[in-house]
């Protein structure tokens, strides 16, 4: 998003986009923010949206370390870098480092399967009653 606004705007933007998250309702102040950039930059805006979508951490109440991580693409970036100067995922994982914040990815699969639950699956539905094929 950052590449398509003017430096000094890019600025003012990044810093209105970090006070957003610690507030109540972080998506309700990007999309806010998103609005007001639809006026002098309709690109950014549309880019700011596209990553609403994504912004799953803050709904989900994990730990500030998961949270912190969740917040960046950088940790996949590295994993497909390293995956093509490497012989593949075998040869690249003898790179990888823990993710901090990975001794709470057990609350981060228990926030995702409550969120999952509460939003996508129907109520009827039951873990329990599933078969194996």
């Amino acid at each position: 998003m950052k590449d398509k606004l003017p430096d000094a705007v890019a600025s003012v933007v990044e810093r209105e986009m970090r006070s957003a998250y610690p507030n109540p309702d972080p998506l309700a102040a990007l999309e806010e923010l998103a609005k007001k950039l639809d006026r002098t930059h309709p690109g950014a805006a549309a880019s700011l949206r596209e990553g609403l979508a994504e912004t799953l951490t803050h709904r989900l109440n994990v730990p500030p370390t998961v949270a912190r991580k969740l917040h960046s693409t950088n940790p996949i970036e590295s994993m497909i870098e390293i995956c093509r100067d490497h012989a593949g995922m075998v040869e690249a994982r003898k790179q990888f480092r823990r993710v901090n914040g990975h001794l709470h990815m057990n609350a981060l699969r228990a926030a995702l399967d409550e969120y999952v639950a509460a939003s996508v699956t129907p109520p009827r539905y039951s873990s329990q009653k599933e078969v194996a094929a």
